[in-house]
Formats: C-alpha cells, structure tokens, sequence
C-alpha cells in the first residue's frame, strides 16, 4: 500500500512538471506571435561581410531558435 502511495505520488510529480513545461512552452509561443505581429518592418542586418536587410521577425525567430539550439547542446554536455 505504502508502494503504491510512492508510485501515484512519482506520477503527479511528472504530470505536475510536464504541465509546466507545457505552459512554459505556450508562453514562449505566444510572446513570439505577438513580437511577429509586432515586428513585421524590414530592418539591417550586419554580417561579418557585408549586410542585407530582413524583417525583424524573421531575425527574432532566427536568434531564438540559434540560443534554444546553443542551450540545448550545453545542457547535453553536462554530466
């Protein structure tokens, strides 16, 4: 009885931590769709050579998913 107690209190923790992530996940979405909304003007982008000219949303989006790629790689190093 004690057993099972542990096991469904183990189960909650997940589904707890799995609906945070969840949210966390949603917020992030939609702060993103309102910086699109938000953002859509061309602006400069300087490169290491030269430069070219983007929307801000596209470079939002770009440098976003560049530092979730970055963290998840270092995250991955740690033992």
């Amino acid at each position: 009885m004690a057993e099972e107690q542990v096991e469904f209190q183990a189960e909650a923790k997940i589904r707890r931590n799995q609906t945070i992530r969840v949210l966390v996940v949603l917020i992030i979405a939609t702060v993103l769709t309102a910086l699109a909304v938000d953002n859509l003007h061309e602006v400069a982008v300087d490169w290491v050579f030269g430069s070219s000219e983007a929307p801000l949303v596209v470079v939002i989006v770009i440098s976003t998913v560049g530092g979730m790629i970055i963290g998840a790689l270092l995250r991955r190093r740690r033992p």
